[in-house]
C-alpha cells in the first residue's frame, strides 16, 4: 500500500520531533482536570474545572494517576540536575503517565515499592490493553489496573468511580464518557482509559477472558 503513496502529511509536534508526550487533561468522576507543564519535567500543577487542587485530596484523581503510574513500565530519571533536564526510559506514552503521577507526588519507584507488581498481562495490539496486579493498594486485597483504548476498555466495564464510590456504569454514563473521549480526541489528544478490579487473592488463571472483564472505570 505504501508504494502507492505520493504525499505524506504529518503534524510537526513534540511527538515526532522529540518523541515526547505529556498528559495535559484527565477525566474521572465526572470532572475534567487540566495538568500543566511540558515534556518530562515533573513540575506542574493540577486544576479541576479551573481551580487549582492537590491531587492527594481528590480520591478519584489519585486513583486514576495511581493506575497510570503502576500500570506502566517507563522510568523517569533526571539527566542533568543543573539544567533540570529529565528523560524517560521506555515508551513515551507510559513516560507521560509516570510524569503526571510525579506531579502529584507519586514517584514511580516509591509507588512500586509500596504496591509491588505481582503479575501482569502485557499489552498486545489485538486486545488494545494491558493489566498489572498489585499488593497493598487496598487493605487485604489484590488490585488489578488495566489501561488501553477507550472503546475496547469501556466494553469491559460494569461500574465507575464517582466521588470515591463505585456506581453502576449506565448507558447514559457510557455516552458521557465517549463524548469526553471524542472531545479530547478532536483537540488532537491521544486518549487512554483506565480501570481497576479487586480480588481477595491473586487469581490462579490469568488471561484476558477471566481478568479483563467486570472492570471499574
Amino acid at each position: 500500500t505504501l508504494g502507492c503513496v505520493t504525499v505524506i502529511c504529518s503534524d510537526k509536534t513534540g511527538t515526532l520531533t522529540q518523541n515526547e508526550m505529556t498528559v495535559v487533561k484527565a477525566y474521572t468522576g465526572g470532572n475534567i482536570y487540566q495538568i500543566t507543564g511540558s515534556g518530562y519535567n515533573p513540575s506542574g500543577e493540577i486544576y479541576r474545572q479551573g481551580n487549582k487542587i492537590e491531587a492527594a485530596a481528590d480520591d478519584d484523581l489519585r486513583l486514576l494517576l495511581s493506575s497510570g503510574v503502576l500500570c506502566s513500565d517507563a522510568i523517569l530519571e533526571q539527566k542533568n540536575a543543573v539544567d533540570n533536564e529529565w528523560s524517560v526510559i521506555g515508551d513515551p506514552t507510559e513516560g507521560a503517565l509516570v510524569v503526571a503521577g510525579a506531579k502529584a507526588g507519586m514517584e514511580k519507584a516509591k509507588m512500586n515499592e509500596a504496591h509491588p507488581r505481582i503479575a501482569e498481562l502485557p499489552f498486545d495490539s489485538e486486545r488494545k490493553m494491558m493489566t498489572t496486579f498489585h499488593r497493598n493498594f487496598q487493605p487485604g486485597k489484590i488490585i488489578s489496573f488495566t489501561k488501553g483504548a477507550p472503546d475496547a476498555i469501556l466494553k469491559r466495564c460494569t461500574s465507575m468511580v464517582i466521588d470515591g464510590t463505585v456506581q453502576p456504569l449506565t448507558e447514559e454514563r457510557q455516552r458521557e464518557i465517549m463524548r469526553i473521549n471524542s472531545e479530547f480526541a478532536s483537540n488532537a489528544l491521544r486518549v487512554l482509559a483506565f480501570t481497576y478490579r479487586e480480588y481477595e487473592k491473586l487469581p490462579e488463571i490469568i488471561n484476558s477472558e477471566t481478568i479483563e472483564t467486570g472492570l471499574t472505570f
